[in-house]
């Protein structure tokens, strides 16, 4: 049975044209004017209320002719008055279902239904529901994309979220964010930083240059820039949580005058993004985004959502560890040794050439870089679209080559930088080859000796102990010869040899080769374990030829999470 939005759905979409007018009247009247235009102020009350009643109807003709219906196959969606449209979403082609709550949305209890179907596709969009009728769907579309049989009664009688944050007695409370740490992070971000000493560059040119009135004016503009950064990061990120579905997939809320709740199923994530700008080393709080396929990103008029990637906005080195293994279940970090680029990139690289690293292992690719902001970056192996070789005239003249691994758009980009070209060939064609054996293999338990290991990689540690569960990987030390702004203590790497190059290479796509597609299907769930341990390289001829380079990093075990 199609039925509409809620009623109150024009007062929420055409408020702003009503409060405008009402502003507009009230500032004529206590100011005595009448516009500057011989106007008497009844007759621009008028004026504003024929506006505000034709915006009225306008909304209401909008939700009168909007209607869909949710049966057992599908959602329909029809909309239109002059030209009708009918949307249909089969309940398997649905990625992920969001609930988005504006400020005077959730002052009369109503929130908006968001249904991602694609990454090339609109969300569909259901203006405005009760706040349980959304939450009800919501629940009942992603147990029905999921393949589970249920009716949206039996999900209602569920325990439902409250008004202040989306968050039920049967979902499990995985992580929040006080506000003091949101603020304290924005206090050492580089963007506030920047803003400060821009302007006052400004102010001190506009002083010494005698045109002290002409800086202060120049800063207007740099001062509504900062005062939005500052509304929008407190705004967005205000009462962060991210939590575990009774489905198993994670969502994460955030907000202060805006409620949005995004849902990520596991089998979306695409790739992991690490960040820790300079100053956030003095606390030791670490930054993850991810990649997500399925969302829009198609943008319109209307279209002024935000869709945050962000899982972690600043935590300790403990809580990176814990949503690493929420985001990539089943994936041992530590089992990846990170590699150096040879001495001779210094040449092209002088500034950060000493914090590339590069890894992988039948899993996951790794790899991360950075001196004042330091990025790393994770792709599973099941995940990646396609690798790609690139080498411009300055690598072909040192004799290295740059990997690409592609993942859907998104804030990922893992470029493995300036490899010698005989390595970055035999990297590329591995990462094919793993990748496709970890399709082929889903869900089964593979031991290491099944994959083949080239030349570039290395063989197990004698000691062959495990990592620790809660390492964060690579990531659990600072990079050998960043700068260091009173780190917390952190046990030193382990080294052993340079790596080499493989002999078997010669198969492989030329350096300056175009993408060697392999698509990820979209249904992919966890990748298969990989081996634990510490890993050593052999001599490379070529790494010799520089001199002696820079060792390979191993990521030691960490403490357990508090």
């Amino acid at each position: 049975m199609l039925e509409r939005p809620h009623p109150l759905t024009p007062l929420v979409r055409g408020w702003i044209v009503l409060v405008a007018g009402v502003y507009a009247y009230f500032r004529d009247s206590f100011n005595g004017s009448s516009g500057g235009r011989g106007m008497p102020g009844w007759v621009i009350g008028a004026i504003i209320l024929a506006i505000a009643l034709v915006a009225i109807l306008v909304g209401w003709t909008t939700w009168w002719f909007t209607r869909f219906v949710i049966d057992e196959h599908e959602v329909r969606v029809e909309t239109g008055w002059l030209r009708r449209r009918s949307r249909r979403v089969a309940f398997e082609r649905i990625q992920s279902v969001d609930v988005d709550q504006p400020l005077v949305a959730r002052l009369v209890g109503l929130a908006e239904l968001r249904i991602e179907a694609g990454a090339g596709e609109a969300a569909t969009r259901l203006r405005y529901l009760s706040r349980g009728r959304a939450y009800d769907l919501r629940d009942y579309l992603l147990r029905r994309a999921v393949g589970e049989r249920t009716s949206v009664a039996a999900v209602g009688l569920q325990p439902r979220p409250g008004v202040l944050v989306d968050a039920s007695a049967a979902d499990q409370l995985l992580l929040t964010m006080e506000p003091g740490r949101i603020i304290g992070a924005f206090l050492l971000s580089s963007e506030l930083w920047w803003s400060v000493g821009i302007s006052a560059v400004i102010v001190a040119v506009g002083w010494v240059a005698g045109a002290g009135a002409f800086s202060l004016a120049a800063l207007l503009p740099l001062a509504f820039g900062f005062f939005s950064m500052v509304s929008r990061r407190l705004n967005q990120q205000f009462n962060f949580q991210l939590l575990r579905t009774p489905s198993g997939g994670l969502r994460v809320t955030s907000g202060l005058t805006r409620l949005i709740s995004q849902t990520l199923p596991m089998d979306r994530i695409q790739g992991v993004r690490i960040r820790q700008p300079l100053l956030w080393r003095i606390p030791g709080w670490w930054q993850v985004d991810i990649d997500m396929v399925g969302l829009s990103r198609a943008r319109n008029s209307e279209d002024n959502d935000r869709r945050e990637s962000t899982v972690l906005p600043a935590g300790t080195r403990d809580e990176l560890a814990f949503i690493l293994r929420q985001v990539l279940p089943g994936i041992d970090l530590d089992a990846v040794t990170l590699h150096r680029v040879p001495r001779r990139v210094r040449l092209i690289r002088w500034v950060d050439s000493h914090t590339l690293r590069w890894g992988a292992s039948p899993d996951v690719t790794i790899a991360d870089h950075g001196v004042f902001v330091r990025r790393g970056a994770i792709v599973p192996l099941r995940k990646f679209q396609s690798v790609r070789i690139t080498q411009g005239l300055l690598q072909r003249a040192l004799g290295v080559a740059s990997v690409h691994v592609d993942t859907t758009p998104g804030p990922v980009h893992l470029v493995a930088r300036h490899l010698p070209a005989a390595e970055a060939r035999t990297y590329a064609s591995t990462l094919l080859s793993w990748g496709a054996r970890a399709r082929r293999v889903q869900d089964a338990t593979v031991a290491s000796s099944a994959f083949p290991a080239p030349s570039w990689s290395s063989s197990p540690s004698p000691s062959g102990a495990p990592s620790a569960s809660s390492s964060s990987g690579p990531w659990s030390a600072p990079l050998a010869g960043s700068p260091s702004v009173s780190l917390p203590d952190s046990p030193s790497a382990a080294s052993s040899a340079p790596p080499s190059p493989s002999a078997a290479s010669a198969a492989a796509p030329s350096p300056s080769a175009a993408s060697a597609a392999s698509p990820s299907p979209s249904g992919a769930r966890s990748a298969s374990p990989s081996p634990s341990g510490a890993r050593s390289a052999s001599p490379s001829p070529e790494a010799a030829a520089d001199g002696p380079d820079h060792p390979p990093d191993t990521a030691p075990p960490q403490p357990p999470r508090s």
